[in-house]
C-alpha cells in the first residue's frame, strides 16, 4: 500500500492525518493567524509506514483512524479531525519539539499540531501520539519539578518523553512522585472527544472465547490471530483443541 493512502481503522469516527510534503497554514490560532509556509520531512516511505505504523498502535484502542490519505481527513468533521503535521519548520513554536493546543481536537477550529523532532521515524511516531495526546486534551506526565518524566527500564509515558524507550504507553499515576495524576485513556475516550473504544473484538470468559486459527500442520498463525485489549479492564480469552 502507498504511503499516501494508509489508514489505520478505515470508517472510524475520528481522524487524525499525518503530514509529510510540507503545509501551508493560515487563518489558525498559530501566529496570530498568518501564513506559516512549512517544509517537507523529508522522510523516505519506509519511515512514513513506520511512524504511521507508531501512532496507529498508540491509538489502537480507539475509534479513530490514523491516516495518510488527505481524502479521508478532508471528508471529517471538524471537531472529530487533525492535522498533524511533520516538518523542520518550528515557526509555530521555535525551538520546541513539537507543539499543540489542548482540547484542540474538538473544537471545530481546525488548528493542527505539529511535530518537529523528526530525526527518525520513532522520535516522529512518539513525539506524534503526544502531540495529538494535547489535542485531546492530556497534560505532560512529569516527575515531580521534571516537565517530561523520560520513564524507567524500557517504559515511558507518551506524555512524558518516551523516544528514548521501546514501550510507550498512555499513563495513569504508575511511576513514584508522577506530577500529573489524570487518567489519560479516561480523558481521551471522554464525552467532549465523543469517539470512544474500539467493540470488544474477542470474549472475556472461556464460554464465549475466540478459537484460535492454525494452519494444515497446527501452527498457530500470529497473523490470523490478534487481538487488542482496549481498555485496562478488558480480558481477550482464546481457545484452542489439543
Amino acid at each position: 500500500m502507498a504511503p499516501t493512502t494508509l489508514e489505520s481503522r478505515p470508517g472510524a469516527t475520528a481522524v487524525v492525518y499525518l503530514d509529510f510534503d510540507g503545509e501551508t497554514v493560515s487563518g489558525t490560532s498559530w501566529r496570530n493567524g498568518n501564513t506559516v509556509n512549512t517544509e517537507p520531512a523529508g522522510f523516505s516511505d519506509a519511515e512514513i509506514i513506520r511512524t504511521r505504523e507508531i501512532m496507529a498502535e498508540d491509538f489502537s484502542p480507539f475509534n479513530m483512524n490514523i491516516t495518510t490519505n488527505r481524502a479521508v481527513y478532508e471528508q471529517a468533521p471538524n471537531n472529530q479531525k487533525m492535522l498533524c503535521i511533520f516538518t523542520p519548520t518550528d515557526t509555530a513554536t521555535p525551538g520546541s519539539g513539537g507543539v499543540a493546543f489542548i482540547n484542540s481536537f474538538s473544537s471545530n477550529a481546525n488548528n493542527p499540531c505539529w511535530v518537529y523532532n523528526i530525526r527518525n521515524a520513532k522520535e516522529a511516531g512518539d513525539t506524534g501520539s503526544h502531540e495529538v495526546g494535547h489535542t485531546l486534551g492530556l497534560n505532560h506526565d512529569g516527575k515531580g519539578t521534571t516537565e517530561y518524566y523520560r520513564g524507567h527500564n524500557d517504559w515511558a509515558p507518551i506524555v512524558g518523553f518516551s523516544p528514548g524507550k521501546p514501550i510507550a504507553q498512555w499513563s495513569f499515576v504508575e511511576y513514584s512522585n508522577a506530577s500529573n495524576t489524570e487518567d489519560d485513556i479516561a480523558i481521551i475516550t471522554n464525552s467532549r472527544n465523543n469517539f470512544g473504544f474500539i467493540p470488544d473484538d474477542h470474549g472475556d470468559d472461556i464460554d464465549n472465547a475466540t478459537e484460535l486459527i492454525a494452519n494444515g500442520a497446527g501452527i498457530v498463525d500470529e497473523t490470523q490471530n490478534r487481538g487488542i485489549l482496549h481498555n485496562r479492564q478488558d480480558t481477550d480469552v482464546y481457545s484452542f483443541l489439543a
